[in-house]
């Protein structure tokens, strides 16, 4: 039986975790970094 798109996302949303922004930021461990600087915001926390 094949499955449809939409059963696919309806078993992958089962699987997605939603935060809040505050709940990202503590889980991220980088206050104010995105995922695009987190090479240099991990520099500059070192170096703090």
């Amino acid at each position: 039986m094949k499955k449809t798109s939409k059963s696919l996302v309806e078993e992958a949303m089962v699987q997605v975790t939603t935060y809040t922004p505050e709940q990202a930021r503590a889980l991220h461990g980088h206050p104010g970094c995105s995922s695009s600087t987190s090479a240099t915001c991990a520099s500059s926390s070192a170096r703090a």
